[in-house]
């Protein structure tokens, strides 16, 4: 069972890598399993005992983005950037463009659209390739209400993203219809 895993996990009668290791596979299974509270709790004990671990903290920002913890996600991919070698710098800013895109698309929800503006802002700036961000520097723009530069976001995205065109071109559609 979960709870008795965990237990084995914590035990003090591992060595610290070994309980790192069994957090970072609590964590990934809990994930798969669409539990993401509880795995960025145990990603968050892993890297609590194994602060320089890389694939800790990348696994760790992924969860949570799952969750939807876009604030502590941006943070993550940020401690990730200044932890990894130069040639792999690219990949955390990306992921931490993805991160500011969730928190421009939350404070859009939160009515505050000015934020989300400067967020979507910084967002391109870090992941300029991203449908994802694009997506979402879209929906910012339809808010504020400028249909060119949300027009040319729409099609932004659904070039980087074409697999997802047919969704995309339908809430462009919908927005331009409001």
């Amino acid at each position: 069972s979960l709870v008795e895993r965990l237990g084995r996990t914590a035990s003090a009668d591992l060595p610290a890598e070994l309980r790192v290791a069994a957090f970072v596979g609590l964590g990934r299974d809990l994930l798969a399993q669409g539990h993401q509270e509880a795995a960025v709790g145990a990603l968050s004990r892993a890297i609590s005992l194994a602060p320089q671990s890389l694939a800790t903290l990348e696994t760790l920002a992924r969860a949570l983005e799952q969750a939807g913890a876009w604030d502590r996600a941006a943070a993550a991919w940020e401690r990730h950037e200044k932890l990894v070698p130069a040639r792999r710098r690219r990949d955390s800013r990306i992921g931490r463009g993805h991160a500011l895109a969730g928190q421009a698309l939350a404070a859009l929800a939160e009515g505050d659209a000015r934020k989300a503006e400067r967020l979507i802002a910084r967002a391109l700036e870090l992941a300029p390739d991203s449908g994802h961000v694009w997506t979402a520097r879209a929906r910012v723009a339809s808010n504020l209400g400028d249909a060119a530069a949300a027009c040319l976001a729409w099609q932004r995205a659904w070039e980087l993203t074409p697999a997802a065109a047919t969704p995309l071109v339908g809430e462009a559609l919908e927005a331009a219809a409001e």
